[in-house]
């Protein structure tokens, strides 16, 4: 579902989005510039190219090169583990509870569910 409406893959939203399906799941792609995948057993696996380094933030650290310094939780304030990220960056009309409707998500196995890659190529 797309804005509430069903839609059939491959989709494009407009110009700059679309939506195709793989061998493992689904694939969101913007501008060619950033790729989420995500898979049947609910691995998202996030890219982004090269124009984007040491210009991120959040669950995808900051793409400077350096991975001591990517887990940084809203407002620049260092964390300890993946789980203090994600929950630092919850969007406000997201339930409280941990990524409802999934809350098996929100145990200790977050940090391995999770792959965070820089992008090949």
């Amino acid at each position: 579902m797309v804005n509430g409406q069903e839609v059939l893959l491959p989709t494009s939203i407009n110009a700059e989005l679309s939506l195709t399906r793989s061998q493992q799941g689904m694939v969101v792609q913007w501008m060619e510039k950033v790729e989420a995948h995500l898979n049947a057993t609910g691995v998202l696996e996030v890219t982004a190219n090269g124009s984007y380094a040491a210009q991120l933030c959040g669950a995808c650290g900051n793409f400077n090169g350096d991975s001591m310094d990517d887990l940084m939780a809203r407002g620049g304030r260092p964390a300890s583990n993946t789980q203090e990220v994600l929950a630092s960056w919850v969007a406000e009309d997201f339930s409280s509870s941990c990524l409802a409707p999934f809350p098996e998500a929100c145990g200790p196995e977050v940090d391995t569910v999770l792959q965070l890659r820089p992008h090949q190529g």
